[in-house]
C-alpha cells in the first residue's frame, strides 16, 4: 500500500495539471493594473501547468513565452537579491558601519545595555551544569537515532511526531523542545533520508509551524496583546527599490530594523515570562514559598475584600442594599504585613510583603525582585461596571429605543434637545480640567496653583449644555450656556430663561427650531434631561415650567423624557460635555481679573460680581467653537432672568403654600396669580395621564373649548404624526413584553445564560398599536415591586416572587435583591421616626403630669368609652411615631393589627 501511494505522488508531482480554462485566464489578465503583473501571471501559469512555449500558446495564447520567462526569471533573481541585502543590512549590528553606510540608527545606546544586561541577568539565573549548550539533558535518550526511529513510526508526518515525543518526554519545557526539534531538522540530510520521505517531513513540517504561529496569535489575543500585520513584509515597497542604499532603499532597511527590535522585545516578554519560575530566589523568599505556597492567594482575597470601589456597593441611587455602615480600612502593604502575621503566626518583613506581589513598573531593573505570587498593585480607579444599578435598567432602554425611533427618524418638525450641566470650572486651579493634555512646549508646560486652596468666596464656572442631535433629516448643533454659581441660580426658572432669551434667540441654533419645509416653527418638542433635582419630571416646578414652555410657543405636543437612575450618561449631551473639557482643558482663569474679592476680611459683592463676568467672558472667548463629533460647540452667557426668579417665588406659593398666604398674593398680585392658575390648568388638561411620572411627561393640545392654548383656540385638530406614514402624535413606545421572546426561554440567541424575556421592538409596537389600537401601559419593575411590597406588607413567598419576576422580565436573585432593598429602606424610615419621636419628646419645654400619662390625648380617659368593665378585656394602645402622644385605638377608627409606623391625625 505504502508503494502504491509512493508512486502516486510521484506521478502527480511529475505531471501537474491546470485546471484553468482559457477564459478564466484571459479575464484574471484584464484584472492585472500593469504589464509586468499580466507578465509575472502567464509566467505562473505556465510554470505551474509544466506546458512548453507552442502548447501555452494552443491551450492559452501565450506567444513569446521565452522572453517572458527570461524577464520574469531576471527580474526575480534581482529582487531576492536587494531583499537579501536589505534583511542583511537591518540585522546588522554594528552602528559605526551603519553610519557609514548612511544608515540613521536611533536606538539609544542606554535602553540596548538595559535590556541585554536584563536578558543576560536572566540568563545567568537559569543556567545549571547539569544542561548542554541546547538546553536539554545529555541524559534524555534524544540522539538522532532515536529520533529517526520515531520519525519512521509516525511514516514521516511531523505532526504526529512532535505530539510522540511531546509524550515521552512530558519534562521538558517548550523551549527546549523548540529547540531540539531545529537541530535535528538541520540533521535531516545527513541522515539518509530519502528525497520523497524528505519532502513529506518538509510539508507536514511546514503545516506544524503554521499551527505553532497561530496559535501564538491566539494566546497574544487572549492575553490582551495588540496584535497587526504591520510586521509583515509589503511587496510593493520592493518594486520601488533599484539599489539597496538609495532613498527607498534606505527607507526600507530602518523600516526592517524597526520591526526586528519590536519582534525581538516581544519575544524578550515571551521568554521572561516562560522562564519567570525559573529565577533564582533568595533562600528567605524561597523557604517561604516552601513553607505557605497559598501565600499569594491569601494576598488577593485580603485585598479583595477591603475593597471599597463601584462594585463593592451595591447602588440604587438612594440607599445601598445591605445597610452596612462600616467598611474595611484602606488596603496598605503594612496592613497586608499585619494581615499574614496574624494568619500564619510568624513575622514578615515589610520589602518581602511588597516583593510578594506585581511590580509597577515593570520596565525598571528593580522590577526582577518582584515575585508576582499575588496579584497586587497599586492603579487608580477606573470607570467601569457591570452590575445594574436600578431595576428600570431594561424597561428604560427599551422605552428609549422607541422613543430614537419616533425622534431621530425625521427632525424636520420635531426639536429635538438634551439637556445636562456640565462639571464645574474652578477658576483659581486646574484641579478640575487637568486630566486632558494640550500641545505646549516641551520645556514649558501648563502651570497651575496648588490645588488644596480653596477661596471664600464661589469661584466656578459652570455651563449648560445643549445638544440638538441629528436625524436622518437635520444636522447636529451643539449650544452651551456659561453661568456662575453667584450670577445665576441654578433652577428650572433660570433654565426656562437660558432656552427662551438665550438659546432660541441665535441664528446659529435656529435651523433646530424651524421647519426648513414651512418656515415655521416646528409644532413638536422633545426634550431629554437627567432627572436632577431642578430637572426632575416629578417636581411641579418643573411641570409648570415646561407647561409655560409649550402655551407660549404654541407646540401641539411636547414630550419630556428622562432616563432611569445610573443612566444618563446614554444621553448624546454628555458626549457634548466631554468635548467641552477638552476645549477647557489646562486652561487658568484667575478670579481676581477686576482686584481681589476680599476687602477688610469681608466679601466685596460688587468686585466679585464684576470679576465672574470677566471670567465668562474671558472663558467663553478661550472656549468657544470647540469641536464635538462633526460640528462646533457655540458659547453664550446665561441670561438675566430676575423677572423668571420673582415668579418662580409666587409658583412655589401656588404650589406647596399654605391657604392664608395664597389669599395674600392673589390679594397682592392678582394678575401674575390668574396667568399661574392659567398655566397650571393648562397643564392639568394636556396632560397625558397614566404614564410613569418619574421618565415622561407629555403635552399635547386637547382642542377644547375654552382652552387657553393658541392651537386649541384655533378649534382645527390637525392630524400630526412622528415621522412622514409614521404613527400618530399621541402613541408612545412604552415598553411591552415580546410574545416570541417570553421569559424561561431556553432557545434565546440574544441572552448566552438565563433568559428572563425582552420587550417588542420599535416596529413590533407601532404594529401593534395599528392593530390593537393602543398599546398596553407597562409599569416600570420598580413601581411593579414596590406595588407587590405593600401589598403582601413585606416580602412575599417564593411562589409569588417567581410570578413577579416574569411579571416584569428580571431574574429572580435581582427581584429579591430589590425587595430587600425595600425592607431594609421601611425598617430604617421606621427607626428614624422612633429616633426624631423621642428626640422631640426629649426636647419638649415642659412634659405631661405623671397622672395624665396614662390617658388617651382624644377622650382624656385611661379606658376607652366602649369599654365595658371586663377585667379580661384588653385595651389597644398606639403611640403616634410624630408627636409620641399615646392613642386608644378605637378612639382613632383603628382595628385588626396594628401598623408599625403610624401617625395621629394632627400630625398626618
Amino acid at each position: 500500500m505504502q508503494s502504491l501511494l509512493n508512486q502516486w505522488w510521484e506521478s502527480q508531482s511529475s505531471n501537474p495539471t491546470c485546471n484553468l480554462t482559457r477564459n478564466a485566464v484571459t479575464s484574471l489578465l484584464k484584472l492585472a493594473e500593469s504589464d509586468a503583473e499580466r507578465k509575472r501571471l502567464r509566467y505562473a501559469i505556465v510554470g505551474a501547468a509544466g506546458l512548453s512555449n507552442k502548447k501555452a500558446a494552443k491551450v492559452y495564447g501565450f506567444g513569446n513565452m521565452t522572453s517572458v520567462v527570461s524577464e520574469v526569471e531576471e527580474a526575480l533573481k534581482e529582487a531576492q537579491a536587494i531583499r537579501k541585502v536589505i534583511e542583511k543590512l537591518a540585522e546588522l549590528k554594528d552602528k559605526e558601519l551603519m553610519k557609514s553606510l548612511g544608515i540613521s540608527n536611533d536606538e539609544s545606546s542606554e535602553s540596548d545595555s538595559g535590556e541585554e544586561s536584563e536578558t543576560d541577568n536572566e540568563g545567568s539565573d537559569v543556567d545549571d551544569n547539569n544542561h548542554d549548550g541546547n538546553g536539554y539533558n545529555n541524559d534524555d535518550g534524544l540522539d538522532s537515532n532515536r529520533l529517526i526511529a520515531v520519525l519512521q513510526q509516525c511514516d514521516f508526518n511531523w505532526l504526529e511526531f512532535v505530539s510522540q515525543i511531546e509524550k515521552d518526554k512530558p519534562k521538558i519545557d517548550k523551549n527546549t523542545m523548540d529547540s531540539l526539534l531545529e537541530d535535528f531538522a538541520a540533521e535531516l540530510p545527513n541522515l539518509g533520508v530519502s528525497e520523497h520521505n524528505n519532502n513529506l517531513i518538509q510539508q507536514s513540517r511546514q503545516v506544524y509551524h503554521e499551527q505553532q504561529l497561530l496559535l501564538e496569535q491566539q494566546n497574544d489575543i487572549t492575553n490582551g496583546m495588540i496584535v497587526s500585520d504591520e510586521e509583515s513584509d509589503n511587496p510593493e515597497e520592493y518594486l520601488h527599490v533599484r539599489e539597496p542604499l538609495d532613498d527607498a532603499g534606505r527607507t526600507l532597511i530602518m523600516k526592517r530594523r524597526a520591526a526586528i527590535r519590536r519582534k525581538a522585545k516581544r519575544d524578550i516578554k515571551k521568554i521572561a515570562e516562560r522562564r519567570f519560575l525559573m529565577r533564582r530566589r533568595s533562600k528567605r523568599v524561597g523557604k517561604i514559598l516552601k513553607d505557605y505556597p497559598d501565600i499569594g492567594k491569601t494576598i488577593e482575597e485580603f485585598v479583595k475584600n477591603c475593597g471599597v470601589g463601584a462594585d463593592a456597593w451595591r447602588r440604587t441611587g438612594i440607599y445601598t442594599f445591605d445597610g452596612n455602615r462600616r467598611q474595611e480600612k484602606k488596603v496598605t502593604f503594612k496592613r497586608i504585613q499585619d494581615h499574614l502575621q496574624s494568619t500564619y503566626h510568624r513575622s514578615f518583613s515589610y520589602g518581602t510583603v511588597v516583593q510578594l506581589c506585581v511590580a509597577r513598573n515593570k520596565r525598571r531593573k528593580s522590577a526582577m525582585r518582584y515575585k508576582g505570587l499575588a496579584k497586587g498593585v497599586q492603579k487608580r480607579a477606573r470607570k467601569g461596571f457591570t452590575m445594574k444599578y436600578n431595576p428600570d435598567v431594561h424597561w428604560s432602554a427599551a422605552l428609549y429605543r422607541g422613543l430614537d425611533h419616533l425622534q431621530y427618524t425625521d427632525g424636520s418638525n420635531i426639536v429635538n434637545f438634551g439637556r445636562d450641566d456640565q462639571s464645574g470650572f474652578r477658576l483659581d486651579t486646574m484641579s478640575t480640567h487637568k486630566q486632558h493634555a494640550t500641545l505646549c512646549l516641551r520645556d514649558e508646560p501648563p502651570l497651575t496653583t496648588c490645588v488644596d486652596y480653596v477661596n471664600r468666596y464661589p469661584s466656578v464656572l459652570q455651563t449648560t449644555s445643549y445638544n440638538f442631535p441629528a436625524t436622518e433629516t437635520t444636522g447636529e448643533v451643539c449650544v452651551g450656556v456659561v453661568k456662575a454659581q453667584k450670577l445665576f441660580p441654578k433652577n428650572p426658572a433660570q433654565h426656562y430663561a437660558d432656552l427662551t432669551m438665550v438659546v432660541e434667540g441665535k441664528e446659529e441654533v435656529k435651523p433646530a427650531f424651524i421647519n426648513h419645509t414651512t418656515g415655521k416653527r416646528k409644532a413638536v418638542e422633545c426634550i431629554r434631561v437627567d432627572g436632577a433635582g431642578d430637572e426632575g419630571l416629578l417636581h411641579e416646578e418643573v411641570q409648570y415650567w415646561w407647561t409655560k414652555q409649550h402655551f407660549e410657543r404654541g407646540s401641539r405636543a411636547m414630550l419630556v423624557s428622562t432616563r432611569n437612575s445610573g443612566s444618563s450618561y446614554r444621553n448624546r449631551v454628555e458626549l457634548q460635555n466631554g468635548c467641552l473639557a477638552l476645549g477647557h482643558a489646562n486652561t487658568f482663569i484667575p478670579p481676581t481679573l477686576h482686584g481681589s474679592c476680599i476687602e477688610n476680611g469681608q466679601s466685596n459683592e460688587e468686585i466679585l460680581f464684576k470679576n465672574l463676568h470677566t471670567a465668562i467672558d474671558v472663558y467663553i472667548s478661550r472656549v468657544n467653537h470647540s469641536p464635538c463629533a462633526d460640528t462646533v460647540i457655540n458659547l453664550w452667557k446665561g441670561a438675566d432672568s430676575s423677572l423668571q426668579q420673582e415668579e418662580r417665588k409666587a409658583v412655589n406659593i401656588f404650589l406647596k403654600g399654605k391657604k392664608d398666604v395664597k389669599m395674600q398674593l392673589q390679594k397682592e398680585q392678582p394678575e401674575l396669580f390668574q396667568n399661574i392658575k392659567k398655566i397650571w390648568n393648562l397643564r392639568t388638561n394636556h396632560m397625558t395621564p397614566n404614564l410613569p411620572g418619574q421618565y415622561l411627561f407629555f403635552l399635547q393640545c386637547c382642542y377644547k373649548k375654552g382652552c387657553v392654548h393658541p392651537i386649541c383656540q384655533t378649534g382645527v385638530q390637525e392630524e400630526i404624526v412622528w415621522y412622514p406614514q409614521g404613527p400618530p402624535i399621541n402613541y408612545l413606545p412604552i415598553p411591552t413584553p415580546d410574545p416570541t421572546r417570553p421569559y424561561g426561554n431556553n432557545r434565546c440567541e440574544e441572552c448566552s445564560g438565563f433568559c428572563a424575556g425582552h420587550y417588542m421592538k420599535p416596529n413590533q409596537l407601532i404594529s401593534l398599536a395599528k392593530t390593537a389600537g393602543t398599546t398596553p401601559i407597562c409599569k416600570p419593575p420598580s413601581q411593579v415591586i414596590l406595588e407587590s411590597f405593600k401589598t403582601n406588607k413585606g416580602i412575599p413567598d417564593e411562589n409569588a416572587v417567581e410570578a413577579l419576576s416574569k411579571q416584569v422580565l428580571l431574574p429572580v436573585d435581582e427581584v429579591m435583591m430589590w425587595l430587600k432593598h425595600l425592607k431594609t429602606v421601611q425598617e430604617n424610615r421606621v427607626e428614624g421616626a422612633r429616633k426624631a419621636a423621642a428626640t422631640r419628646k426629649n426636647n419638649r419645654p415642659t412634659v405631661r403630669e405623671e397622672e395624665k400619662e396614662d390617658q388617651c390625648y382624644v377622650c382624656n380617659m385611661e379606658e376607652p368609652p366602649n369599654f365595658d368593665g371586663d377585667d379580661d378585656e384588653s385595651i389597644d394602645w398606639i403611640e403616634c411615631d410624630a408627636c409620641a402622644n399615646w392613642f386608644h385605638a378605637f378612639c382613632v377608627d383603628l382595628t385588626g393589627i396594628l401598623p408599625d409606623l403610624w401617625h395621629c391625625p394632627s400630625c398626618n
